[in-house]
């Protein structure tokens, strides 16, 4: 007979940006068969799961365990349904607040009920290892709790995963904070806004009401590992994302934390799942995707038309396919400019895109993606090689601009507006990446890059010998991890899912690096043999 099989437990949110990367890596597992995969979130997941289960001929299914309580989208969505704020030093007090009733809106029973729920569904399902979403506070914290052999699965860049483990606090003068629209490398002029906005999002977030009641609940109940809040990044575990190097800024990074690639959904062809939208896609084509939580108010959407008709006036044969949260029928303004379009078949508009976005980005005919700069959105551009042109609206997504410019693979398209979109702005940088070759090209060589591995089974990999072997061997035989010389640009920025720089002042303002960091600030210069180019962009070097 046999041994039985082990068992292999994912807890996750059910939000789409979160749970993605989860569902593509449990989806690997159920394929390969070598765990019995469960699944652990709250309710809103159900459905997904479930309609894995019905349209996937594999021998096991995934088993489905609900958490008790209120996911972060129905948490935040008891305060607010706009999560959108400024950029830069005039976004900062409203950033703060959203961080505070969106990522730690839990009330503190509601947290310790839902950390209760998780408790039993790990000590129910006692599986051989944890595969836990850093942003599910209360699921890592249950896992810790338990001391299970957790893996830490990052949706987001490697940036985010590390930013609390950078040398020379570097996090306050050398890169822009995620939320500042700050471009990188970031100019002398915005370095002490820079500083500022870090200590305010660090004293505001991290003394705040609801991180003092969460940490408070959580000593009540006896809890006494860190906050996941406060240390996002730790030594004891495994940490997967899906980022090379090369896709992100250089930075420091642990051995323990692996690069995966791209982790996306096995999907079919665009062909095989929808072959009208596939015929309709035979012409080079933009796709206009600005994510689930963006609904788009009227005046962005008369905006984005304008910006169309710009573009088709210099490209009349181009199409676009617009994913659209907006009822423009019913608007009188919007209905006059975008139904002739859409009756000249030159502009699809749907709420939503049955196909996994990849299968699009694959499909050949996407010569533009414009997104609001979503990780998901990020990686999938890069996996397809497409150029990005980015519409940011809150946190993390300010960091996607920075990050496409830097790599020279997108533009940002809302520079002077966001969050707002602005119909000259957004058809400037189309019409630019749609002419642009060097832009075509790096777009196009990243996503060369991103075929050399499936990020999906390269992590089942690592969990798998994570599960049987020490963490610490691990990594040795990925080829992406940073060369010596690359670590010679020793950077940081700020975290994307929750701005997880803010609980670390603690730690910070112990250290003698908080002392010389001014003066590192303003004694960067060129090298002496004026510098080094890397991908394209100068880099400088602290003296």
């Amino acid at each position: 007979m046999s041994p039985p099989r082990r068992t292999i437990l994912f807890i996750t949110s059910p939000e789409h940006g979160q749970s993605n990367v989860a569902l593509a890596v449990a989806g690997e597992f159920v394929n390969r068969g070598d765990f019995e995969v469960h699944i652990a979130s709250f309710k809103g997941l159900s459905n997904r799961i479930q309609e894995l289960n019905d349209n996937v001929d594999y021998d096991q299914v995934i088993h489905f365990h609900a958490i008790a309580g209120s996911s972060l989208t129905e948490i935040t969505a008891r305060k607010t349904a706009q999560l959108a704020h400024l950029p830069g030093l005039a976004g900062t007090l409203d950033g703060c607040d959203k961080i505070n009733f969106s990522v730690l809106g839990w009330k503190p029973e509601e947290y310790l009920r839902s950390y209760r729920s998780s408790l039993e569904i790990l000590k129910e399902v006692n599986p051989a290892v944890v595969v836990a979403d850093p942003l599910l506070h209360l699921g890592l914290d249950a896992a810790r709790s338990l001391r299970m052999r957790i893996v830490i699965l990052w949706p987001v860049p490697l940036k985010d995963v590390v930013i609390t483990v950078q040398p020379k606090a570097g996090i306050l003068w050398k890169y822009p904070l995620t939320g500042s629209g700050y471009p990188f490398p970031m100019p002398w002029n915005l370095i002490f806004a820079n500083i500022y906005m870090v200590f305010c999002f660090g004293f505001i977030v991290r003394f705040g009401k609801p991180m003092r009641d969460l940490l408070h609940i959580r000593k009540k109940a006896g809890i006494q590992t860190d906050f996941p809040h406060i240390s996002p990044y730790s030594k004891e575990n495994l940490h997967l994302s899906p980022c090379f190097p090369e896709m992100d800024f250089p930075l420091y990074v642990p051995e323990n934390v692996i690069s995966c690639g791209p982790i996306l959904r096995q999907s079919s062809t665009l062909a095989s799942c929808d072959f009208a939208l596939d015929a309709w896609l035979k012409q080079p084509t933009v796709l206009i995707c600005l994510g689930s939580h963006v609904q788009a108010p009227e005046d962005d959407a008369l905006q984005m038309t304008k910006a169309i008709q710009a573009v088709f006036r210099q490209f009349p044969d181009l199409k676009i396919l617009w994913k659209l949260k907006y009822d423009w029928e019913s608007s009188r303004k919007v209905k006059s400019l975008l139904g002739p379009l859409v009756s000249s078949n030159k502009v699809k508009v749907v709420s939503w895109i049955q196909p996994e976005i990849i299968s699009l980005l694959e499909s050949g005919s996407i010569v533009a993606y414009v997104h609001h700069g979503g990780a998901n959105s990020f990686f999938e551009a890069c996996k397809g090689g497409v150029p990005q042109v980015v519409l940011p609206q809150w946190f993390d997504t300010y960091d996607c601009p920075s990050r496409v410019e830097w790599l020279g693979i997108g533009l940002h398209g809302s520079r002077k507006v966001a969050p707002k979109i602005g119909a000259t702005e957004l058809s400037s940088a189309l019409l630019r990446v749609l002419r642009d070759k060097g832009i075509q090209s790096r777009a196009k060589a990243i996503g060369d890059l991103c075929k050399t591995t499936e990020g999906r089974e390269f992590a089942h990999d690592q969990i798998v010998q994570y599960a049987q072997t020490d963490f610490l061997q691990l990594g040795q035989n990925s080829p992406h991890i940073l060369t010596s010389q690359t670590q010679l640009f020793i950077d940081c920025a700020i975290s994307v899912s929750c701005l997880h720089f803010i609980v670390q002042l603690d730690q910070l303002l112990c250290t003698a690096e908080i002392i010389p960091v001014l003066s590192l600030a303003l004694i960067c210069r060129r090298t002496a043999s004026g510098g080094i180019t890397l991908r394209g962009m100068l880099v400088y070097e602290a003296l």
